[in-house]
């Protein structure tokens, strides 16, 4: 621990000290704890292999999805105006409705990473349905053909890249209990948010240079990155299910009763 942290962290603790009557050493001490990077990604060995692949799918996933979801707007906006993004966002739930349809009936009896391969499996074809046909979208295009294309597009999107990455986090419930989730479940979900930000990026900077069929068949590409995760999620074992640490509770209980005022 640097020694700015060290100052901030006394400073932390003589406001609350003079504030609240706590002594200055057990907010020290927490305050020290709070600071330690190394309790924030506490994962067993037995765990590592399964956060890898979860954050490997859900980056590309993430990636695919919201290039993908950039994409489709823009091309709305273009080729039919503003106007009709209440009919794109009503085909998008219709879609979402459909994945979760074909998830809880005729998908049902599968485990949960085997639905997120069948998913990424069904987007992956779609997407590279979707790059092929682009060049079919001119501006003397009708808006029918305009909505139907958008409206396959988005099937991709919301029926298929949505479903299987919210699978990633039910496969998470299934794999670890309660204070194994805790540890490992915001990393997975921080993975996804920078693959988000990374997939903004990768648009802005490739935007101007690069054809829309380019960026539609990078989409593609993304969710062929992911396929190898959920491949190998799907004939993995799952790691055995620690039990919650009573020593982290029984320290958790003292460091209370120290910083009690009463």
């Amino acid at each position: 621990m640097g020694p700015r942290v060290k100052i901030v962290a006394a400073v932390y603790g003589f406001f609350i000290r003079v504030s609240t009557g706590v002594p200055e050493s057990a907010i020290l001490t927490l305050s020290m704890r709070r600071w330690d990077v190394k309790q924030w990604f506490r994962v067993e060995p037995a765990e590592r292999p399964w956060v890898l692949l979860m954050s490997g799918a859900s980056f590309f996933l993430t990636a695919a999805n919201v290039l993908l979801w950039i994409l489709l707007q823009t091309l709305l906006i273009k080729r039919a105006g503003v106007e009709w993004f209440p009919a794109f966002y009503i085909i998008s739930s219709f879609a979402i409705l459909l994945g979760a349809w074909l998830s809880s009936r005729l998908f049902a009896r599968l485990r949960s990473n085997a639905q997120s391969l069948v998913f990424g499996s069904a987007a992956l074809l779609g997407s590279i349905a979707v790059a092929l046909t682009q060049h079919l979208i001119t501006d003397q295009s009708s808006i029918g053909v305009v909505l139907a294309y958008l409206g396959a597009g988005l099937v991709v999107n919301s029926a298929c890249l949505v479903v299987a990455n919210d699978k990633l986090s039910v496969l998470a419930g299934d794999v670890f209990n309660t204070e194994q989730l805790q540890r490992v479940q915001p990393m997975i979900t921080s993975v996804a948010v920078v693959s988000s930000a990374l997939a903004g990026v990768v648009l802005a900077g490739f935007s101007e240079s690069v054809p829309a069929a380019a960026l539609f068949s990078l989409v593609a590409v993304f969710i062929l990155l992911a396929l190898p995760f959920l491949t190998v999620s799907r004939s993995s074992q799952q790691p055995p299910r620690s039990s919650p640490r009573p020593h982290h509770r029984k320290a958790c209980v003292l460091d209370c009763a120290t910083c009690s005022p009463m």
